[in-house]
């Protein structure tokens, strides 16, 4: 899988023509924006993007019982700083591509930690979009997504924390560690990273990828 995004010229009008039939059809955009410290417990229909962002690093905590349904992309960190909390036993899903620090001087950090944690992204994590991005899977936690990329443009740092056992990042792609950016992947005390036989990491022992 190419994780370099498409040419905007060639974005421009499939995105017109999506736009225009929702118009249409009278379907409704509900992209939710967290901007202080919050907790859930129940479903939260997001419908769209989820961002976590503002100067005063809002967390979002999800707790047992909270999920979130239509997710589509998710962005911690977008300007400024976000993070995103998944605790024990929390299913995560989301359909697009994840951002851990989109812009030039954001920070963006994601926690899925404990026994049950699970988050699933159909798309690309990006740790270290243009900014400042770590991703955590502790504690047994588990996440999947189709291709993990640490470091996407020359500004981002991107670094993986996968630590304890049972925690595992599932990776049906590939993964690119410091792209044009920085990245540091760290795989310790039983964790395990599992991608193409090329990208595959398990180790019990630090392991650092620049």
């Amino acid at each position: 899988m190419n994780c370099h995004p498409p040419s905007v010229r060639y974005l421009v009008a499939p995105i017109l023509s999506v736009i225009t039939w929702f118009a249409i059809h009278g379907v409704a955009f509900a992209d939710r924006t967290i901007t202080t410290n919050t907790s859930y417990t129940n479903n939260q229909n997001i419908n769209g993007t989820l961002t976590i962002n503002a100067a005063g690093n809002p967390t979002l905590t999800l707790n047992s019982g909270a999920s979130l349904s239509n997710l589509n992309y998710l962005i911690v960190g977008r300007t400024q700083k976000g993070q995103l909390l998944v605790n024990t036993n929390v299913t995560l899903k989301s359909t697009g591509d994840a951002l851990l620090g989109q812009e030039v001087n954001s920070t963006g950090v994601m926690t899925v930690t404990g026994a049950g944690a699970t988050w699933t992204n159909a798309e690309t994590v990006y740790s270290g979009y243009a900014g400042n991005g770590t991703l955590n899977i502790l504690n047994g936690a588990t996440a999947s997504s189709a291709s993990g990329v640490l470091g996407w443009y020359p500004q981002g740092v991107g670094t993986v924390n996968v630590n304890g056992v049972g925690s595992q990042w599932v990776i049906a792609n590939d993964i690119r560690v410091a792209d044009e950016g920085a990245g540091v992947l760290n795989v310790q005390n039983g964790g395990k990273v599992t991608s193409p036989p090329a990208s595959s990491a398990t180790t019990p022992a630090p392991a650092s990828l620049r």
